[in-house]
């Protein structure tokens, strides 16, 4: 039987940077998060089947406005500052998120040689350092799939590598799952990278729960306590009132990935 997912193109609102008195340039910076914001929320991405529709979902001209505010930013104050930095992560994100691959794949130097002013002072791994580190098998993954590639191992080099670079972080290196959720993107892309390889390489027993254990394994890090408790049970999910805001994607493809793993 045909497998068919469902797949949310998983956003992640890329945090503002901490300092202690708003200066211009960290109050534009802000602004363009809210841009972003806004445009995210009212961008019709609708939620996918694992088939040739995904690759009629995007919407590359979603998030014009925080593009277009980017390219101010860095034209006003130039590309070579901590903020810039930030900013060339969020247009690289931008342009997964809306299918724009070839775009993203072309800010793959640019983000690589932003990594170093990526750093956090606390010694967190931060969520766009994460990204920066994760980004090219991002954008592999994500480009097998608009590109509804048959060949399995451009989905599970992906997914090994992405999760590779997580495992790299010490467990008190991760920020806190409710205030920075680059940990979870990352980690359910390998998810929908395994589940995708899935669908072609049928030499498992059973390919749906093999990619699922490998999936959920790859989130449950990144999740918190009470998200795990909540998806590994299906009441407490329901209950009323128990609302995960932004992070109600992760928690329901972990609550999928876990039960199929079963």
């Amino acid at each position: 039987m045909r497998l068919v997912i469902r797949i949310t193109i998983l956003f992640a609102l890329l945090a503002t940077l901490s300092c202690s008195a708003l200066t211009p340039r960290t109050y534009q910076l802000e602004q363009i998060h809210q841009t972003y914001t806004t445009e995210w929320a009212q961008a019709r991405l609708p939620e996918p089947t694992i088939n040739a529709s995904l690759a009629q979902t995007s919407d590359v001209q979603a998030f014009n406005a925080t593009l277009a505010a980017i390219r101010n930013y860095k034209a006003m104050h130039g590309n070579s500052d901590a903020v810039a930095a930030h900013l060339t992560v969020l247009e690289g994100m931008i342009h997964l998120q809306s299918g724009n691959t070839g775009m993203a794949r072309l800010l793959e130097t640019d983000i690589k040689e932003q990594s170093a002013r990526l750093n956090s002072a606390s010694g967190v791994a931060a969520r766009d350092k994460l990204f920066a580190a994760s980004y090219p098998a991002l954008v592999d993954g994500w480009e097998a799939i608009f590109k509804q590639s048959t060949v399995g191992t451009d989905f599970t080099d992906a997914a090994d590598a992405l999760v590779k670079t997580l495992s790299e972080v010490k467990p008190d290196e991760r920020a806190a799952a409710e205030v920075d959720s680059g940990g979870a993107y990352i980690a359910t892309s390998a998810a929908i990278f395994y589940l995708w390889n899935s669908t072609i390489d049928l030499r498992p027993q059973n390919p749906t729960k093999d990619a699922a254990t490998k999936g959920a394994a790859a989130l449950k890090p990144w999740m918190s306590p009470i998200e795990i408790a909540a998806a590994e049970d299906s009441e407490t999910l329901s209950q009323q009132g128990l609302d995960f805001g932004s992070r109600q994607r992760f928690v329901e493809w972990y609550k999928w990935l876990y039960s199929e793993s079963q």
